[in-house]
């Protein structure tokens, strides 16, 4: 079952969840490893800050596979925000989830373009918080 969200709240809880998870493991051996070597992988596909761009497209693309209608893509930008937007479908648990870890459910036979589990951590090369 793949659910949608059905309020913002919802969204908000997976979210939360997702932080939780993620802010216990911090407390175990495997921590050290994981974050080297996601930085590692990081290092070879995120060669350019620019590459967000691309893995946008690919996730609204992916998100849009089973459409009947002509797809939209746009893109607004100024020095503080990058906007995205398209009419694919809306990301779910099971999506959150999946740009959240180092997998991916999505299968490239099916003709998804983002299948590695890592792409949209790129977006984290442009954020405030890679400044931290």
């Amino acid at each position: 079952m793949n659910p949608s969200f059905n309020t913002i709240n919802n969204a908000k809880e997976v979210v939360d969840n997702i932080r939780q998870e993620i802010e216990a493991a911090k407390r175990t051996h495997i921590w050290k490893d994981y974050v080297n070597a996601l930085r590692l992988i990081s290092q070879v596909v995120f060669t350019r800050s620019s590459g967000f761009i691309l893995e946008l497209i690919q996730n609204a693309e992916d998100s849009g596979l089973d459409m009947t209608e002509l797809g939209t893509f746009e893109i607004r930008m100024n020095q503080q925000r990058v906007k995205i937007s398209h009419n694919g479908q809306p990301f779910n648990e099971n999506d959150v989830k999946a740009i959240s870890g180092i997998r991916s459910s999505k299968k490239p036979e099916r003709g998804f373009l983002g299948y590695l589990g890592i792409g949209f951590k790129s977006v984290l090369k442009i954020t405030a918080l890679s400044e931290k």
